[in-house]
C-alpha cells in the first residue's frame, strides 16, 4: 500500500489519507479494511479538498486495501460534484475485492471523466502523465481494450488482460476506430503488452481491416503472434 514522503502534508478522511506529491497529482491510499459509506465518502472528498491547489488535479488512489464500498457512496464518487475537481483518476486495485469495487464503480455508475484501474502505482502513474501531457478529448471502454484520442490527434489502443479477444472484440475495437476517424485519418498508437492471444477469425478481420487509419504502431514487451 502506497505511504505519504516524509514530512508531506497530509489529509484524513474517516476511511483515506490525502497528500499532494511534488508532480501536482494528488495521491489517496485506502485504509486496511476500509468500509465506505455515503457519509465517510463525503467526509473524505473533504479531507481530498483540503489538497487542491488548482481547479482540478489528476488523482491516483490506492485502494487496495479497501474492504467495501456501499452504493450510495459508489455514486456519490461517480457524481458531478466530485468530477469538477478530477481531470483522470487512477485506482490501484491489484486485490481481488478492490478490483471488484472499483469494476462495480465503472461498470454501473460510469464517471464522467477517465478512470482506469491498474496492478501497481507506477503504471497509474505513466497513464496520468499521459493524460496530463496529451488532454483527455474522449475515452471509450470495451471488453477487451481501452481506446482514447488526445489532444494531439493520436488515437491509443490499450489492450487489456483477458483470456482471449474473439472476432466480436475485434469489431468492436475496429467499430470505434472508425468512430474516430470519421472526420479524417488518424494515426493509432497501440499497447499490447498485456494482450492475450486471438482467435483466428479475430487476427484474418484485423488483417483485412481497411479504416481511415494515417498510421499505426504498437508496443510490447515482446513478440507475440497477433
Amino acid at each position: 500500500m502506497l505511504k505519504p514522503p516524509k514530512n508531506a502534508k497530509t489529509s484524513r478522511g474517516p476511511t483515506s489519507t490525502y497528500w499532494m506529491g511534488k508532480d501536482d497529482i494528488i495521491y489517496c491510499v485506502a485504509d486496511k479494511g476500509a468500509e465506505d459509506t455515503i457519509e465517510t465518502a463525503k467526509e473524505n472528498f473533504k479531507a481530498f479538498k483540503k489538497m487542491l491547489k488548482h481547479d482540478r488535479h489528476l488523482f491516483l488512489c490506492d485502494i487496495r486495501g479497501q474492504k467495501s464500498m456501499t452504493r450510495e457512496a459508489r455514486e456519490f464518487y461517480s457524481s458531478d460534484e466530485v468530477a469538477e475537481v478530477l481531470i483522470a483518476s487512477a485506482q490501484i486495485t491489484s486485490s481481488s475485492i478492490s478490483r471488484v469495487i472499483a469494476n462495480f464503480y465503472l461498470g454501473i455508475n460510469k464517471p464522467s471523466i477517465p478512470v482506469r484501474l491498474f496492478d501497481t502505482p507506477e503504471d497509474g502513474l505513466v497513464w496520468l502523465k499521459n493524460i496530463e501531457a496529451v488532454g483527455p478529448f474522449k475515452e471509450i471502454e470495451t471488453r477487451t481494450a481501452t481506446i482514447s484520442l488526445g489532444n494531439d490527434d493520436i488515437i491509443r489502443n490499450t489492450s487489456k488482460k483477458v483470456d482471449m479477444r474473439t472476432l466480436s472484440d475485434i469489431k468492436e475495437i475496429l467499430g470505434v476506430f472508425d468512430q474516430l476517424t470519421k472526420d479524417k485519418a488518424r494515426p493509432v498508437l497501440a499497447d499490447i503488452t498485456h494482450m492475450g492471444p486471438s482467435t483466428r477469425e479475430a487476427r484474418e478481420y484485423g488483417a483485412n481491416y481497411k479504416g481511415n487509419i494515417s498510421a499505426f504502431a504498437m508496443v510490447t514487451k515482446k513478440w507475440r503472434r497477433m
